[in-house]
């Protein structure tokens, strides 16, 4: 009996050759959908910042605008520019205080804020026995995930008529004014704090980290351990970094950023052209390097004596990969890291801080230097003690939501480390 199957080829070269082809394809297209990842997320984070500014703007051009046009809505024609804004001084008041009533809240804090009901419900009601009668309390509940035409159309009536009557019960402001004030008036001012109060409690958030941003940031700070790590292993053979006041240079986090970098040290070989000039044959050789980005608080004299003690780093590795070959990448210094994307960390338990006068004057000066002006970051004359307890960044670090745990694990590290986002 003859037996039917299938009969299958066997690839031939061409075949074998077409599916690497794709696979390098689809491999460059993966590589590319990352690199566009990274840009939409800074690009997302940079459009968060404007917009925020951009509504501050908004939010403080609309209470100007609110002050002129009301003096000149036929409220209180006749009583002049001053009038008209101690009237809207009072009404501002009065708006606040009326809808913290409302609202059963002691201030507009984000973490007094309520949140929100949703299903279009802007009121809460609550049911109380007093003298045998049921009494329904309603409390105002606007929705900060809605927009405001939505609110408007839930509360504002409410709001507007509380204004009326009441309002002069939460200022000094005769009671015919506030019930002489027009919806639309009312209604711009109301709406000019609920776009305030949205802001608030909106805050734009910062993208989450990728997977691919994660783990660089994992091997940058595993480089600065290293780095802290070989530097203390040769301190004492420079005689001027015995003192105690150096005792943070030798602390990872005020290490420079060691950046992955190629450059050329040969050409294969030269070949004459028709003219008889020598030109280069084939691609340069080239070796990877880790290009050193110095923080921009660093002072000359820090850096010269960092560079006597990598001579002796240097030392020290070649003759622990002696007859082995060279096991360590060369470092070249790059240019300093710019002022805005320089930190000072915070060494935490026990830590020692950087000096005052080992900071460089023009970078404290800039705003970002003024964010670290303060005595958990830097010691003043006399002092080299850190922070006698954990700092929040530290503590933060050992939860960093941004950063898969299994990647500290990956970069041969416990919890508490690789923690900090250093962008020096």
């Amino acid at each position: 009996m003859i037996h039917q199957g299938t009969f299958r080829a066997r690839p031939d070269d061409t075949d074998l050759k077409r599916q690497s082809e794709v696979l390098d394809n689809a491999i460059a297209l993966a590589e590319r959908a990352q690199e566009t990842a990274v840009e939409a997320a800074d690009t997302a984070k940079m459009l968060d910042d404007v917009y925020q500014d951009v509504l501050e703007r908004l939010v403080s051009l609309e209470e100007r605008c609110s002050t002129l046009e009301d003096g000149n809505d036929g409220d209180d024609e006749a009583d002049g520019h001053q009038t008209a804004n101690q009237r809207n001084n009072a009404l501002a008041d009065a708006l606040r205080a009326c809808l913290r009533s409302l609202m059963h809240i002691t201030d507009f804090s984000r973490k007094n804020l309520p949140a929100p009901l949703g299903n279009g419900i802007f009121w809460a009601e609550i049911e109380h026995v007093i003298d045998g009668e049921t009494v329904v309390q309603r409390m105002l509940r606007p929705d900060w995930k809605r927009s405001w035409m939505d609110n408007k159309a839930g509360w504002l009536l409410d709001v507007i008529q509380r204004i009326q009557n009441e309002g002069w019960r939460y200022s000094t402001y005769p009671k015919t004014k506030f019930a002489n004030l027009s919806h639309t008036t009312i209604e711009r001012h109301v709406q000019t704090w609920f776009k305030g109060i949205v802001a608030k409690y909106n805050p734009p958030k910062a993208p989450k980290r990728t997977e691919a941003e994660a783990k660089l940031l994992v091997k940058m700070n595993n480089r600065k351990r290293e780095k802290a790590k070989a530097r203390a292993e040769v301190r004492k053979k420079v005689e001027e970094l015995a003192h105690a006041s150096w005792d943070w240079v030798f602390h990872w986090g005020y290490q420079s950023s060691d950046e992955d970098d190629v450059e050329p040290v040969a050409v294969k070989a030269f070949v004459a052209d028709l003219e008889g000039n020598q030109r280069p044959e084939g691609e340069p050789v080239t070796r990877k390097v880790y290009r050193s980005r110095p923080p921009a608080w660093r002072t000359d004299p820090v850096n010269q004596r960092l560079d006597q003690l990598d001579v002796h780093v240097a030392e020290a590795r070649k003759k622990k990969s002696s007859g082995r070959g060279n096991q360590y990448r060369p470092r070249i210094r790059g240019a300093p890291r710019a002022d805005d994307k320089t930190k000072l960390p915070l060494p935490g338990k026990n830590g020692k801080c950087i000096p005052r006068d080992m900071i460089n004057p023009d970078w404290l000066a800039t705003a970002k230097g003024a964010e670290y002006d303060d005595r958990k970051f830097i010691a003043d004359a006399g002092e080299i003690e850190g922070e006698d307890e954990e700092s929040d960044d530290e503590e933060r670090g050992r939860v960093d939501p941004d950063i898969d745990p299994r990647l500290y694990e990956a970069g041969g590290m416990g919890p508490g480390e690789g923690m900090t986002d250093e962008s020096d």
